[in-house]
This record gives structure tokens, C-alpha cells and sequence, in this order.
């Protein structure tokens, strides 16, 4: 079976306020230049409190209460990148993260997941994405 192609453009983000309003997306924590965690927003938002984006209600995927805990890894010395996927409809993220996690599973995803895309990347690419 061919895959098919996913282009992923990656955003490094410096707190997690900067990643509140991320939806429709991929997020991924890396930690010593390892992937730690990968998950997805997609009829969630990244942070903050329960709101209306792009016309629809949405819960966050880390509410306020994570607030110092995303920005301790980040001033700790981790990572957190958020991933647009271009060109594609938001109905395949979760295909595409397990297209992610396949490449090099990281530390805390337990899920075993198949490849469906062959993902390129652009933007702020994570260490370990880059060849």
C-alpha cells in the first residue's frame, strides 16, 4: 500500500501561553532532544479555559491548571513545538500524529501505532525530525 504524503509546519514555542489558542493541530514535547510526548488538538484547543474557536465550543487539551508545568519543561530546558498540518484536512490529524509517533516513539505515548503518511517537515522542525 503507497502512503500517502503529509507536510507538517512546525512551530517552536517559547511558553505555554504562546500555545493557547493552537487548534487543530499536533503538539510535541521534546525533552534532551528526545520526543517525550505527542498528542493532537482537534476539536480541542491547546490551553486556557473552555471557549467558541472557528465557530465551535472547545475544551482544552491542558487547562490553566498545567500552566506552570508546560512552562517549568520549557525553562527547564524542554521543548514544546506545535505542527499545522498543510494542506490536508484537520479530520486526518490523528493519522498523521501516528504517522509522528511511528518515525520514533516517544518516551510517554504507550499507544502502538501504523504508519499512514510519509511526513516531510517545515518550519521549526524539532532536532530529532531533522535529516
Amino acid at each position: 500500500m503507497k502512503m500517502k504524503n503529509a507536510t507538517i509546519k512546525w512551530s517552536k514555542k517559547e511558553s505555554y501561553e504562546s500555545a493557547l489558542n493552537s487548534t487543530e493541530c499536533i503538539y510535541l514535547f521534546v525533552v534532551d532532544g528526545e520526543p517525550s510526548y505527542a498528542g493532537i488538538c482537534y476539536k480541542s484547543v491547546f490551553g486556557g479555559s473552555k471557549r467558541e474557536i472557528k465557530g465551535r465550543l472547545r475544551s482544552p487539551r491542558y487547562s490553566a491548571s498545567y500552566a506552570h508545568l508546560i512552562n517549568g519543561l520549557i525553562n527547564g530546558g524542554g521543548e514544546l513545538y506545535i505542527g499545522k498540518c498543510l494542506r490536508l484536512d484537520p479530520s486526518r490529524i490523528k493519522s498523521v500524529e501516528s504517522s509522528l509517533i511511528n518515525l520514533k516513539k516517544p518516551a510517554q505515548n504507550r499507544q502502538v501505532l501504523s504508519a499512514k503518511y510519509k511526513l516531510k517537515h517545515t518550519g521549526d522542525i524539532p532536532g530529532y525530525l531533522q535529516c
